[in-house]
């Protein structure tokens, strides 16, 4: 009363809404409730794990930030084969696996232009095969690249350019062979006779020089030169490189390859490291690029069994696997033969 207050209005209860949005009361609304926002949830962490992910994951991220082919998909193989440095080409017990690299040889002869018009075989020159990064496949590609185009009957030259990590000598020399010519001097006047390490493998001689007590740039440089002077008188050469990242080593050998095979290796190599790897590719004047991939997975290789590929003349020590194939061979084509019969009469 002492202020002068006047009243304008008398407040009344307003009628409170039921509408709008409540907490499920029920036990299987609240569930279901919580499996949607759980779905929600984990739908956004992975999206920003693909967006943070800074690693090549499949085949179509591969040649999206390589801008290349990718010519061969490497799947995983069983622990027996892994970690081993044995040949997978002409190994009886894994000849499924033998035939994909058969398929990369098929790719590189056609990718290196090694037919003529009328379908002859020609020389295909230098294949250099490297990596953006350690460990991604590359000397066990390449040690397998060079069985596959031996058992065609052509002359092939496997070269170690990895001078810091010589690895390839191990799938090609036997025990106690060596993995360096610790004798050659290192001269432009290199000559092939006598020169060359023998293989276990028929038709592969190799070349490396990693024994030599020099610095691994000179020995890229002194390997090259013999290339040039040795690769006419192969069918084709296989050099093993040092990964890109590492070293710029291998551009010594791009420059004159009639073909060049990037591996990586599918959720190891980065993609900072696949870019970088092509622009040195691109940077050496390479003509003819493309990608395979390792790792990728497990793979259904049942259909390389039923064709039953064997190269090469004389005994196997697969001869019962053989035997059972040409029997069931032998079948078909009674059953064959027999069904043509009664069609005809």
């Amino acid at each position: 009363a002492d202020l002068g207050l006047s009243v304008l209005q008398s407040a009344t209860a307003a009628k409170v809404s039921s509408g709008g949005l409540k907490v499920p009361t029920s036990r299987p609304a609240r569930a279901l409730l919580t499996m949607l926002v759980a779905v929600l949830i984990a739908f956004g962490v992975i999206m920003v794990i693909e967006r943070l992910d800074n690693r090549l994951r499949d085949r179509r991220r591969a040649e999206e930030v390589y801008q290349l082919p990718v010519i061969v998909e490497i799947p995983t193989f069983p622990r027996s084969l892994q970690r081993t440095e044995e040949l997978i080409v002409g190994s009886d017990s894994s000849m499924q696996f033998a035939e994909i690299y058969r398929t990369l040889r098929t790719s590189l002869v056609f990718l290196a232009g090694g037919r003529d018009g009328g379908g002859e075989v020609q020389q295909l020159g230098v294949i250099v095969v490297t990596s953006p990064s350690p460990a991604e496949g590359k000397t066990s590609t390449a040690a397998n690249l060079a069985a596959a185009f031996a058992e065609t009957g052509r002359s092939v030259l496997v070269v170690n350019a990895d001078f810091r990590r010589p690895r390839i000598g191990r799938f090609f020399l036997r025990a106690g062979q060596g993995n360096g010519l610790t004798g050659l001097r290192l001269s432009p006047a290199y000559g092939a006779d006598g020169s060359l390490l023998a293989t276990k493998v028929m038709g592969v001689r190799m070349l490396d020089l990693a024994g030599q007590a020099a610095a691994p740039g000179e020995l890229a440089r002194e390997t090259a030169r013999h290339i040039a002077a040795l690769r006419s008188q192969f069918d084709v050469v296989i050099v093993d490189t040092p990964p890109l990242s590492v070293t710029a080593e291998a551009l010594e050998f791009i420059p004159d390859a009639s073909a060049v095979l990037i591996m990586s290796r599918l959720g190891r190599t980065s993609v900072n490291a696949a870019e970088r790897a092509a622009e040195l590719v691109r940077y050496g004047g390479a003509h003819n690029v493309a990608v395979g991939l390792s790792d990728t997975g497990t793979q259904n290789t049942s259909r390389y069994r039923r064709y039953g590929y064997y190269y090469g003349g004389g005994s196997s020590s697969n001869g019962k696997g053989r035997s059972k194939f040409s029997k069931r061979k032998q079948a078909e084509s009674a059953r064959s033969r027999d069904a043509f019969s009664r069609l005809e009469a």
